[in-house]
């Protein structure tokens, strides 16, 4: 009798992410909820999603799309709501984003990392000549997003 060939499939539970899971996943996070609400919302431990993003970082072909468009879609989430604060209350956005504070490392808004948070010792604008300068080179980022040059280096 020949014996049943074990593949990586035949292992274990099949995934319960499933395509309408994975869009429905990705709609929710790209409407501002977060990633772990999400999991709950739809009925996935937590611990799974992490699973998930983990084996896709790791390029489990299951999983990579998932991670890779969860990412884009949380970055997204945070692209539109810094566009939001900033035409609302860009003196909110002056205070708080981290572009405006000089590091686009994407450490995250309003940071309680006191390193972050001091002022150089020569620093001497005001907050109203900050805030223009900040618009100046937010407008000239956008301009050459519009046009497809590379962003301003300063």
């Amino acid at each position: 009798m020949a014996e049943k060939q074990i593949t990586k499939q035949s292992i274990g539970r099949p995934t319960k992410l499933t395509e309408a899971l994975h869009t429905q996943f990705v709609l929710h996070v790209r409407a501002g909820a977060t990633p772990e609400r999400v999991a709950a919302a739809l009925g996935i431990h937590a611990r799974t999603y992490y699973v998930w993003m983990e084996k896709g970082r790791m390029g489990d072909e299951t999983y990579e799309q998932f991670q890779q468009d969860v990412t884009r879609a949380m970055h997204e989430t945070v692209m539109n709501a810094e566009i939001l604060v900033r035409r609302g209350d860009p003196r909110a956005f002056l205070r708080m984003s981290p572009l405006a504070r000089g590091n686009s490392d994407m450490p995250g808004w309003g940071s309680n990392n006191a390193e972050q948070e001091e002022q150089p010792a020569e620093f001497t604008a005001s907050e109203d000549e900050l805030f223009e300068q900040l618009m100046e080179r937010l407008d000239r980022m956008a301009e050459r997003e519009a046009i497809g040059s590379p962003t301003d280096p300063q």
